[in-house]
């Protein structure tokens, strides 16, 4: 999946967690503005990446790391929920949601993901499609439309 594919989920992902907490337009925008930066992450160790570019990482030596490796596994979003929850929680569940979108919107994929790494047993939700083309633009499309559908629920809750 591309960059612009994961941040909409991402928001998504975001919007969602603001309705479910009947979030304040603040606190709301701070949950989404945290899943976003999330469901980028897990990309980092790739130089061509949305994230890499935007915080000035482009070619760092962090690329050592191979591309859906650990960054691509449930070990980080443990770790990230495990350490975040001692110092602000629901920003940190926005964060992990955010990043766990991404993990599966790889899982959707051929390539998959190494969910249980070290373990390098790759975890795939549709293995015979191919991202880019109709489906990732379907994919896109949904994911737009669930942002429209959340953000009006959250517009009816901060009406209430």
């Amino acid at each position: 999946m591309n960059g612009k594919t994961h941040l909409i989920i991402g928001v998504a992902s975001g919007l969602g967690l603001s309705v479910v907490f009947q979030a304040a337009p603040i606190a709301a925008a701070m949950l989404t503005s945290a899943a976003a930066v999330g469901s980028l992450l897990p990309d980092i160790d790739h130089p061509n990446s949305s994230i890499s570019y935007k915080v000035g990482l482009a070619r760092a030596p962090l690329f050592w790391l191979s591309h859906r490796g650990i960054t691509h596994s449930a070990l980080i979003v443990i770790l990230i929920t495990l350490v975040g929850q001692q110092i602000q929680p629901m920003l940190t569940q926005a964060f992990s949601l955010g990043y766990s979108s991404h993990l599966a919107a790889d899982m959707l994929t051929r390539a998959g993901v190494p969910l249980l790494w070290p373990i390098q047993t790759r975890f795939r939700l549709m293995p015979k499609l191919f991202m880019g083309g109709l489906f990732e633009l379907l994919v896109l499309a949904g994911s737009v439309l669930a942002c429209c559908t959340l953000a009006s629920q959250l517009a009816l809750v901060w009406i209430k």
